[in-house]
């Protein structure tokens, strides 16, 4: 995943909160539609972002506390 978009992402976090793997798309643009859990979980992996369930289209996305 590119910097800028794992930038969108975290910023769109520090904005919602919470934010729904199947919502980000409409939170972030269109620019941003073609996200992949694969990359979600990459992100979840180093600790940039915090799933509350398995991901998938209903996960939810925060930042860590």
């Amino acid at each position: 995943m590119s910097e800028p978009t794992q930038d969108l992402i975290v910023s769109a976090l520090r904005r919602h909160v919470r934010v729904s793997l199947a919502a980000l798309p409409q939170v972030l643009g269109l620019q941003c539609a073609s996200i992949l859990p694969h990359d979600m979980q990459r992100m979840t992996a180093s600790g940039v972002v915090v799933s509350e369930e398995p991901l998938g289209l209903y996960a939810v996305l925060s930042r860590p506390q």
